[in-house]
């Protein structure tokens, strides 16, 4: 069996991905996975780090709002099928499986035209504009909200699963995971990111709180995303030295596991990771995503009791520094928070994935 995942534009896109060709090696021996992206994009890097052969394709996002730069979006849109048809024929997959972004856009039509399989896989409470442009050439809809089935036009064609999460997110203990990093057992350890590409006003707060918190007793390790590092490097050489400033975590599985609570966005795979490892968190939505969805996120996990949320208009790093002490000073409050957390995932995600893609082959 050969499967063909079309992912890219951000780690929520592409980590399900890298989850699901686990899942499906696992469970199909011999089973073959390839990936197609942007030539330029972190999914290449991923790919490739993961042994999969990788198909670039040139194509990127719509801007919302007016700008030249959609010119070329739709230069890229109208060369992206013959160049998809070309990916197919070479690869010859047994199935497509697009998890969001626009590299989905023109791969899953483009496969119903060969006669190709395909599924579409939406994390969101809220469906992206790849996934609402390409829900009709799917045969299956995979979400992990059921409440996103109510944004679709094929509702009939959609199934929960949950949220696919890579093999590092389950089994491993706190103890476990300093011992792999090297960090302190006793210490009070933070994590902080602001998604894969990094995100400004994180990153701000977050190292202008080394100090302060370091005078708590309070470890900060700081993810920046590739693209602000450089910078924030030179400002905090004693940081980056010590890696608790880093450009990005790849064992982000063992960092999770080891933090005792993580500052984020409310991505969905993010979200699904917080629960499978069962971590607090105090959540930073971004207000830039499509109908404010991470929001909603946000919201469902501090009303369940597994996060504190902390919008961005109101992000400082006192803002940051005070719900940080808060939790510590409140251990009874933090290990409520964690069970909580872990409560709100769902365990039956690779069951309910298997017997999707078993019905399409």
């Amino acid at each position: 069996m050969k499967i063909l995942f079309a992912c890219g534009g951000s780690g929520g896109h592409i980590t399900p991905a890298v989850a699901m060709a686990e899942i499906l090696q696992k469970n199909f021996e011999g089973t073959e996975c390839a990936f197609v992206g942007n030539e330029n994009g972190m999914e290449r890097r991923i790919a490739q780090e993961g042994g999969y052969p990788f198909f670039p394709i040139k194509i990127q996002g719509l801007h919302r709002s007016l700008s030249f730069r959609n010119l070329r979006t739709f230069f890229l849109a109208a060369k992206a099928p013959a160049r998809s048809r070309q990916i197919l024929t070479e690869f010859q997959p047994s199935l497509v499986i697009g998890t969001g972004g626009y590299v989905s856009y023109p791969i899953i039509p483009a496969a119903k035209k060969l006669g190709i399989p395909t599924v579409l896989y939406e994390p969101n409470a809220v469906p992206g504009l790849s996934v609402r442009l390409t829900e009709k050439h799917a045969d299956i809809i995979l979400l992990q909200f059921d409440a996103c089935a109510a944004h679709l036009k094929y509702r009939e064609k959609t199934r929960v699963i949950g949220a696919p999460l890579r093999s590092g997110f389950s089994g491993i203990t706190r103890s476990e995971a300093r011992a792999r990093l090297g960090l302190p057992h006793k210490d009070f350890i933070v994590l902080c990111f602001g998604g894969s590409l990094g995100a400004e006003c994180i990153s701000a707060a977050a190292t202008e709180s080394f100090a302060p918190l370091k005078a708590q007793g309070i470890t900060l390790i700081h993810a920046t995303g590739k693209r602000l590092f450089d910078a924030l490097k030179v400002r905090y050489p004693n940081e980056a030295t010590e890696e608790r400033l880093l450009p990005y975590i790849d064992d982000m599985s063992s960092y999770m596991a080891a933090a005792n609570v993580i500052v984020c966005r409310a991505g969905a795979i993010t979200l699904a990771e917080l629960s499978k490892i069962g971590r607090a968190s105090i959540l930073i939505p971004s207000p830039y995503v499509a109908e404010n969805h991470q929001e909603k996120n946000a919201r469902l996990y501090e009303k369940k009791g597994g996060a504190l949320m902390l919008c961005e208009d109101a992000l400082s790093s006192e803002s940051l520094i005070e719900r940080i002490l808060f939790l510590k000073q409140n251990p009874q409050l933090l290990s409520r928070m964690e069970r909580n957390a872990a409560a709100i995932g769902s365990n039956d995600t690779e069951t309910c994935f298997l017997t999707a893609i078993k019905s399409l082959l």
